[in-house]
Order: C-alpha cells, then sequence, then structure tokens
C-alpha cells in the first residue's frame, strides 16, 4: 500500500533540500511529499510525489504509474501524465505521449486499459514532441494533437497551442 514518507526530523540536520516544505506531524517526524512503500522485505521504494498525485472522484492517481504502463508499448517513447479541470469528478488525466511509430489515441487507450484500472486511465491524449534534458514536454509552434476520447464524461477536445521550442541539437 502506497502512503506518504516520514523519518525521523533530527537526521534533517544532515542536509538540505530544495523543492519541498518540510511538514511534520503530530510524533515530530517529517515528510518532504514523497509517497513509497515497504516491499515484504523491509526495502522502500519511492511511487511518486504527494503533490503530482492526482485526485479524481475519490481515487489517487500517481502519474509515475501511469507513465510506466504508457512507455511499456514499444512505440511509444516517452510520456508525461499530468491532471486537468473537470466539471465531473474535478480533475481528468491527460497523458502527453511522444511517439517512435504510429499509433492512434485509441491504440494507446486499449493498451492502457488492459493494463490499469478504468479511473487510472488518461480521458485525453496528446501528441508531442520528445522532452528536454529538463524532463519538460517540448511542444512545437502549431495546434497541438489532441484526442478526448469518445465515451469519456463529457469529452471534448480542448484546442491548445504549444509554444515554440528552441532547437537544442549541438
Amino acid at each position: 500500500m502506497v502512503g506518504e514518507i516520514f523519518f525521523a526530523a533530527e537526521t534533517a540536520t544532515r542536509f538540505h533540500y530544495i523543492g519541498a516544505d518540510p511538514r511534520l506531524d503530530r510524533e515530530g517526524c517529517m515528510s518532504l511529499g514523497y509517497l513509497g512503500y515497504l516491499d515484504e522485505d523491509g526495502y522502500l521504494f519511492l511511487s511518486d510525489r504527494r503533490t503530482d498525485m492526482i485526485l479524481r472522484g475519490g481515487v489517487n492517481i500517481y502519474p509515475a504509474e501511469v507513465e510506466a504502463v504508457l512507455v511499456e508499448h514499444p512505440a511509444i517513447a516517452d510520456a508525461v501524465v499530468l491532471g486537468l479541470p473537470s466539471e465531473d469528478y474535478g480533475v481528468r488525466v491527460h497523458a502527453i505521449v511522444h511517439l517512435a511509430n504510429g499509433l492512434s489515441p485509441k491504440e494507446i487507450d486499449a493498451f492502457v486499459r488492459a493494463r490499469l484500472v478504468s479511473q487510472k486511465c488518461p480521458e485525453s491524449y496528446e501528441m508531442s514532441m520528445p522532452r528536454y534534458a529538463t524532463k519538460r514536454a517540448r511542444c512545437v509552434a502549431r495546434p497541438c494533437a489532441t484526442s478526448v476520447l469518445p465515451g469519456s464524461p463529457k469529452a471534448r477536445a480542448s484546442q491548445s497551442r504549444c509554444r515554440e521550442a528552441p532547437d537544442t541539437a549541438a
């Protein structure tokens, strides 16, 4: 079971963490917002960060879990999953996918649905260029190819435009 990772606050004097404000629980243990679980041998595995978690209709969805399923497909080179506003559940799951080979959103969705429960599956897909070294999604200056799957609650495609990405080729 995935939960928030807490540790003894006195160990915080040995490091300085940039990227999250620490918080203390009632026992004085500290968390930096990481989520994870212990396996049967007591090893700690990190799942995601609390701030990245998507809460959709009462279901906790970890983008890293959905991204891992997406990149299992041989035609998908990379993926980024995020939550977008939704009238029905507060947030909907959206995937930005970089394809190595041609693949339709329906084919991607069928692949994901065979591996995840339906609440965790993206309701929409956007085809994108590869990530930069900073791990941020890269788009080009044109309307993004966004597909909202038929049958998703109040399916509607949003016409977003991405900023022109600088050329990083050396």
